[in-house]
């Protein structure tokens, strides 16, 4: 799991149980759920552990489609979930079922400390009104379910001592100091529980759940107000037929993000202009229909907005005018270096030559490893022939058009 994503490990009885779980995750009415969900079962000695995982969107909904699973199935016997929030800390979730009912048998949020002393509590955790065991202590302590009775509870959950849940809580109290450490965090209760991070070798997860909202939602309630045509990514939308620059927007959480991407030059994600183009924020919607008003909004946003900036820099010579007007930024050695390489692309060596002159003058700028060494016709050579591995990797088309 990275940074911003769940695990949840469920455990049932046995291998039909696995099967009802998995019918039931992707079903229609499970409403809040993560876009993609992967998993895979192993067995977990009285029973079997079904692992999903998840680090896409709407990820911390993960929580939400195990109490649906368990609702809807009545196979569960219990569950952990944990969410990493990045920056914002880290949870988990212990729920189970009683007397018919879905309870919360333990939660526990870790705050990164500033200066290692004092609680940054930014995040928020997991909102839910699921009954709990004992009383609910709040949000700013962390110990939101981590009463006596809560962690009695899930030592006889686990079939562990509970003198072992007393020491994972006696450890977990530096559990901040592992957040940005994939499962370091929430290792003190799983060591206790006898959950393994990445279970035994051997079955490697499967895609179980694939709903990507965002794209479905923009094709239904945006392009119809769009002109031309248009490609719909994940969570991204390209300008069509796409050329050497592909031109369009991708979802920020803020609102738009335009891209302005040379597909001559192997750059991570897509390079997208600095200012977002701010619109509501997405909502993390799980129904297509629940997307229409945003989705709306970005239509009005491309049209009024986004279209007149890639009608001027979405070509070779814009996107050249582009970077040369970067130039003066804190990063103006890399706008640079993309510059001297859409020159070389036009074939305008010699202006290509006085940029990379200029940009390899400036100090201070770490070096990429896609940054042009020179000016001639090899090197453009050596440009173009990375644009087809650049249209495979990001879905596009191998052939404009």
């Amino acid at each position: 799991m990275a940074s911003y994503g769940g695990i949840a490990w469920i455990d049932v009885p046995d291998k039909a149980a696995v099967d009802a779980i998995l019918k039931a995750i992707d079903d229609e009415d499970c409403g809040d759920a993560p876009d993609k969900l992967y998993a895979r079962s192993y067995d977990a000695g009285q029973g079997r552990r079904i692992e999903l995982n998840t680090d896409g969107s709407n990820y911390d909904f993960l929580p939400d489609i195990v109490v649906f699973l368990m609702r809807r199935t009545g196979v569960v016997i219990r569950a952990l979930v944990a969410l990493d929030h990045d920056e914002y800390g880290a949870e988990h979730i212990v729920l189970a079922t009683r007397d018919g009912r879905v309870e919360r048998v333990h939660h526990k949020y870790i705050y990164p400390k500033l200066l290692g002393l004092w609680p940054y509590r930014a995040g928020r955790p997991w909102r839910t009104d699921l009954p709990t065991i004992g009383w609910e202590r709040g949000r700013f302590s962390g110990r939101l379910v981590d009463g006596p009775s809560a962690r009695s509870a899930l030592a006889r959950l686990y079939g562990v001592p509970l003198g072992q849940i007393r020491a994972a809580g006696r450890h977990a109290r530096r559990s901040h100091q592992d957040l940005g450490i994939i499962g370091e965090p929430f290792a003190p209760w799983l060591n206790a529980l006898g959950i393994a991070w990445s279970g035994p070798d051997g079955e490697k997860p499967v895609l179980v759940r694939n709903r990507p909202v965002w794209q479905a939602a923009f094709r239904r309630y945006v392009l119809p107000e769009l002109p031309g045509r248009w490609l719909v990514l994940e969570d991204a939308a390209m300008v069509a037929p796409i050329d050497l620059i592909a031109c369009g927007v991708v979802r920020h959480v803020h609102g738009l993000a335009v891209v302005l991407h040379p597909l001559y030059v192997p750059i991570d994600g897509w390079e997208c202009l600095p200012e977002v183009q701010q619109t509501q924020a997405w909502g993390y919607f799980s129904r297509i229909s629940d997307a229409e008003e945003y989705m709306l909004a970005v239509a009005e946003k491309i049209r009024t907005d986004v279209l007149p900036l890639l009608s001027i820099y979405g070509s070779l010579e814009g996107f050249r005018r582009f970077c040369g007007e970067r130039a003066a930024d804190s990063d103006g050695a890399r706008w640079l270096y993309l510059q001297a390489a859409t020159y070389i692309i036009l074939e305008q060596y010699d202006e290509a030559d006085a940029a990379l002159t200029t940009a390899d003058g400036m100090t201070g700028q770490q070096a990429e490893a896609w940054y042009p060494s020179g000016a001639s016709p090899a090197i453009r050579a050596s440009l173009l022939a990375k644009v087809a591995e650049q249209r495979r990797l990001r879905g596009l088309p191998e052939i404009s058009g």
